[in-house]
């Protein structure tokens, strides 16, 4: 590789460490539980808990562990206790904390590029404090190496970790007791999801969970358009957020020679069946990558959906573009 070539692939990826951008400093609040399941090896608690390398058995897939993160700080940083849990105790616990919580769903976020397990854990419970989700908040964390060099290690351990995100996905649906299982990805984390959705999709017609929300995908924009229509059937709803100010996805089309599906720079990803919202004029963090939980206005469509499972044409900060086949956010003084 040439030193330019070298120079403008170091930009790229730093660009895309805008992933974990730092939200805004918050108070500390009661302690938030996290159900989490991962295929990363596991390693101490000074250093984290999980590393980033893969639990991977013979099969060459994962090996996936389950726990209990009590997180106490929501500016990410590690959890204040991990508790680990065999499969079946583990599905017990979200089953009574969703009868806690007095209803019948559950939300699994999976996270994107440069996430450190502590790091993962800290971005759901910030989701879990943000949103008024009635039920538990479950993290699916696969190896990301956490570092801002790390990007095309991540991009394989995320694909590869898929089915092991199959199978978590298929049993919540199954074990956790929920009528309704709520998905959220983000940036990287949509590849892993939208492949084990496809994978399911192949033995699966009915819709086995409830909203599919899938946040600045770092995924092929053209594979997205392929593979997004086999996933309709499997959920109530599925909205895609995209975005022409999304540096990070800029940077991403550069390093990977494609436009990404979250990428609105060059023209708006539409599919049949899915919801796409532009989220441009929404306002986000500098890199315009974490407005998923940085900008109020896409925090609140995200809640209202959730809450409500209400079609774009009937959300408050939501219009449609004419006869475009797509929604964006109402500016800031837009009446």
């Amino acid at each position: 590789m040439s030193g330019v070539r070298l120079f403008i692939s170091v930009l790229v990826i730093a660009a895309l460490s805008g992933c974990v951008a730092a939200p805004p400093p918050q108070p500390a609040g009661p302690p938030v539980s996290i159900y989490f399941a991962t295929d990363r090896d596991e390693t101490t608690p000074d250093k984290g808990f999980f590393g980033p390398g893969r639990r991977d058995n013979a099969g060459g897939t994962g090996t996936v562990t389950y726990g209990r993160a009590d997180i106490s700080d929501p500016v990410l940083k590690k959890p204040m206790a991990v508790t680990l849990l065999p499969q079946d105790a583990f599905f017990k616990q979200v089953n009574a904390a969703r009868e806690a919580a007095g209803g019948h769903r559950a939300l699994i976020f999976i996270h994107g590029y440069r996430n450190s397990f502590a790091r993962a854990i800290g971005r759901t419970a910030q989701i879990a404090r943000d949103l008024h989700y009635p039920g538990p908040i479950l993290a699916f964390s696969w190896p990301s190496r956490g570092t801002t060099v790390g990007y095309p290690r991540d991009a394989a351990n995320a694909r590869w970790a898929t089915d092991d995100i199959e199978d978590f996905l298929l049993d919540t649906a199954e074990k956790s007791g929920a009528w309704r299982v709520d998905l959220l990805a983000h940036s990287m984390g949509n590849q892993p999801l939208l492949d084990a959705l496809q994978d399911i999709a192949q033995s699966h017609k009915r819709a086995l969970f409830g909203q599919v929300i899938m946040a600045a995908p770092d995924v092929d924009a053209d594979i997205f358009l392929q593979e997004a229509p086999d996933i309709v059937p499997l959920a109530s709803r599925v909205t895609l957020y995209t975005s022409a100010k999304d540096e990070a996805l800029r940077a991403s089309k550069d390093f990977n020679g494609f436009r990404r599906a979250g990428d609105a720079s060059a023209g708006i990803v539409i599919v049949k069946g899915v919801d796409t919202i532009d989220v441009t004029s929404a306002g986000a963090d500098p890199l315009g990558h974490s407005y998923y939980r940085d900008a109020k206005t896409v925090l609140l469509d995200i809640d209202e959906l959730l809450q409500e499972g209400a079609p774009p044409a009937q959300r408050r900060h939501i219009r449609p573009v004419d006869d475009m086949g797509y929604w964006r956010f109402v500016a800031e003084g837009e009446k």
